[in-house]
């Protein structure tokens, strides 16, 4: 019972927290949706401890607390960010379009060269031989059949930040680049979408849809009603083909009888595994192995670090992205990091009028953010030092006159 308590304990903090906002602003804005995310996470989390008690033998409340607190931080630059008229100016620039086109011919060489292993996915029908191959040995999983077709990929990986953005910037226009747009979003879902099949991930496709959701809510208090009803319809489709997915997936992996119970149970045990598995277990750190990784490895150094071999007992459980920098930098580290990013972040989200390549480093932020309830793989060090890249880019790019 009183283990019982503190997780309701802990979903009561996030649901205080949410209503308490809610009450002083009044509207909704990135803050309140991220908080939703996590409130909504600790109630689930909540459910399933009641569900499956036994599966955690170590809680403890420091740890919840520790998390809350944690996140409060990384969710401090959003907290007076709000959606309004004229937020997001952008010049007329070819060249900012030829990187949208550049976009969509790479991700249409994406989709040409993945198709077949898709369309064979679906035939078969297996996700749970797929889902167990690549969790027995990611080496199972070929992500690329070629050097170039990982070329293509990471390509397109590290310029969708501007690709989302930039779709839905067209949207805002007086006149609608009809082919342009339509090509752009099919680029920003297909590859994403092919990409969650490879490995039959019900989360990646999660994550594909906050993302569009992120990148409308943006812009949305400039498009036009009329482009918005239009958007209602393709969210629609889009939320249709995204279910039949995840059900032909859960039912594949565990059966028509346990398909609810495995939903919650992969929605609810992001924070009990935190607070089980890694904070209340972990006696040793990565020190920047698992973050730092694809340079570790770069230099010819050995960036190995096993979490397990240090006490965690998260196995493959999600433990949501403070649990990650916490493997990598331990209890003070990650005050730190969580304070050295937040003063880094906020100066794109206390702006007055935002430029295109502002938004790509606020989508990429909220998005990182709201999948951040699961975990993140090591390496992510060269996502983020990417997307700065490109936000240089787009930003040279820009004809900046005010």
């Amino acid at each position: 019972l009183l283990i019982m308590g503190l997780v309701i304990f802990n979903a009561a903090l996030y649901v205080f927290m949410l209503f308490f906002y809610w009450n002083k602003h009044k509207r909704l804005n990135f803050f309140l949706i991220i908080l939703f995310i996590y409130a909504a996470t600790a109630c689930l989390c909540a459910y399933n401890y009641s569900l499956t008690p036994y599966k955690w033998n170590d809680l403890g409340g420091g740890a919840f607390v520790y998390l809350f607190c944690i996140l409060l931080i990384f969710l401090y630059p959003l907290r007076n960010f709000e959606f309004r008229d004229n937020l997001i100016t952008v010049e007329s620039n070819k060249k900012i379009q030829k990187l949208a086109i550049f976009y969509v011919v790479i991700c249409f060489v994406n989709i040409a060269m993945s198709m077949d292993k898709t369309i064979e996915l679906f035939y078969s029908g297996d996700w749970a031989g797929v889902y167990d191959d690549f969790y027995a040995n990611e080496e199972n999983v070929q992500l690329y059949e070629s050097s170039f077709q990982k070329l293509v990929k990471n390509l397109s990986n590290y310029l969708s930040p501007f690709a989302f953005v930039y779709t839905f910037y067209l949207l805002t226009k007086p006149k609608l680049p009809k082919v342009l747009f339509f090509s752009l979003l099919l680029s920003v879902v297909i590859p994403s979408f092919m990409s969650a099949t490879i490995v039959a991930s019900r989360g990646m496709v999660m994550f594909l849809a906050i993302k569009l959701l992120i990148s409308y809510l943006l812009f949305s208090s400039q498009i036009p009603p009329k482009r918005k009803r239009i958007l209602l319809l393709i969210a629609a489709g889009l939320l249709a083909l995204f279910l039949f997915y995840s059900i032909l997936v859960t039912v594949s992996r565990f059966g028509e009888d346990e398909s609810s119970n495995s939903l919650i149970a992969y929605f609810g045990h992001s924070m009990l595994s935190f607070n089980d598995g890694i904070f209340n277990n972990l006696h040793d750190f990565a020190w920047g192995k698992r973050f730092f990784k694809w340079f570790i490895d770069l230099l010819g150094s050995d960036s190995y670090f096993s979490a397990a071999k240090a006490g965690a007992t998260h196995g493959h459980a999600f433990y949501t992205f403070v649990g990650g920098i916490y493997i990598d930098w331990g209890p003070i580290g990650t005050i730190v990091v969580a304070l050295i990013t937040c003063v880094f972040i906020k100066r794109f989200f206390e702006k007055h009028v935002l430029y295109l390549s502002d938004s790509i480093m606020i989508v990429f932020y909220v998005d990182f953010l709201a999948n951040g309830i699961y975990a993140y793989n090591s390496g992510r060090a060269l996502v983020w030092i990417m997307t700065y890249v490109v936000y240089l880019i787009v930003k040279k790019m820009e004809n900046r006159y005010a």
